[in-house]
């Protein structure tokens, strides 16, 4: 479940037609190739096979405006405990590019960001809603008034008729008490639902976000595992993700290409 939730979390848009993409594991020296749950991985170790990296390249729903998500098992296999740093990650296309491997904390720091801007974005809904719904009870009311005639200058004796006319405008208000409350209460469960929705997408990527790699000790036949997430790269290239295990670093090539 936090395999697909993260796809969201982690998404950035950029310009164009995102296309779909992959991320296929090459096999390399003292490298195995493997499947987990229907996905192909790549098994690494360091030079004394004490340690064993597991690599699993996340390809579900994969686009060409996210940023890459590889699922990362750290298994000790020998007889000492050992820091593992995710920080130390690094990412390089083939051309020489680095690619940015984002931290857990600024992950949460963006998820942060999304809230505060997203709660700006309720309280201006929330009193163009207020000020709408004080308007609603009432009708405003004008128009025009128009009279004419004639009329005897001198009398019911004389022949000399005169014509008059004259417009008045007017302007008038009524209030609906009952129309007013029932848009003052609409206006406050949109504004719930509002604050309901952020509420929830920020539980939703904070749980995501848990999920990604923090510095832990891994301890004698025991392991940890959770996502590294990398800087998606400009085009269909190769990229080396390298992992450092006890200060020795081990590499995985992945190709990045259009899925076919």
């Amino acid at each position: 479940m936090l395999r697909n939730i993260i796809v969201g979390l982690v998404t950035v848009t950029l310009t164009g037609c995102a296309a779909d993409m992959a991320l296929v594991p090459l096999e390399g020296q003292s490298k195995k190739n493997v499947y987990i749950e229907g996905n192909p991985a790549v098994i690494g170790y360091n030079s004394d096979q004490t340690i064993g990296v597991v690599v699993n390249p996340q390809n579900l729903n994969l686009k060409s405006d996210q940023r890459l998500r590889f699922y990362v098992l750290v298994m000790n296999l020998g007889e000492e405990d050992f820091l593992f740093d995710p920080s130390s990650t690094k990412a390089e296309t083939s051309s020489g590019i680095s690619l940015k491997v984002y931290s857990y904390q600024e992950i949460v720091d963006e998820i942060e960001t999304q809230r505060n801007w997203a709660a700006v974005a309720n309280a201006i809904n929330a009193g163009s809603r207020s000020y709408r719904a004080g308007q609603a009870g009432t009708t405003y009311h004008s128009g025009n008034a128009y009279t004419t005639g004639s009329y005897n200058a001198f009398g019911s004796d004389e022949n000399y008729l005169g014509n008059y006319s004259g417009s008045t405008t007017y302007y008038g208000t009524s209030y609906n008490a009952g129309e007013a409350q029932r848009a003052r209460e609409q206006a406050r469960a949109q504004n719930q639902a509002d604050m309901q929705r952020t509420q929830q997408a920020y539980e939703i990527n904070m749980a995501a976000a848990s999920s990604v790699l923090k510095k832990s000790t891994v301890f004698p036949n025991a392991n940890i595992a959770g996502f590294i997430v990398v800087e998606q790269p400009e085009n269909e290239q190769q990229i080396k993700l390298t992992t450092f295990v006890n200060g020795e670093p081990v590499d995985f090539d992945f190709s990045y290409m259009k899925r076919k």
